[in-house]
């Protein structure tokens, strides 16, 4: 993620129920959550494994919570390329 820099932030990841590309056009399901710190140039990288994956069609999305700037918006529905993201 691309965000402030060294700046912590709460990544919620949600599983889409029905494969569709953007999370608003399927129900959402959580996860699981991590914290994700940034560098001094606001990027941040983080890998999760979240349980019940297959419990969805697939396809996963986040939203990044920081302190002092709110929750952001949902992220694109991907499918991972493993059970970890």
């Amino acid at each position: 993620m691309d965000s402030q820099p060294s700046t912590a932030y709460r990544v919620e990841i949600f599983g889409v129920n029905d494969g569709a590309s953007t999370v608003i056009d399927g129900m959402q399901y959580l996860l699981g959550a991590i914290d994700v710190p940034t560098d001094a140039s606001g990027s941040g990288r983080f890998a999760a494994t979240v349980p019940a994956l297959s419990a969805v069609s697939g396809f996963v999305s986040a939203t990044a919570t920081g302190s002092t700037a709110g929750t952001s918006e949902f992220g694109l529905a991907v499918a991972p390329t493993s059970a970890s993201i």
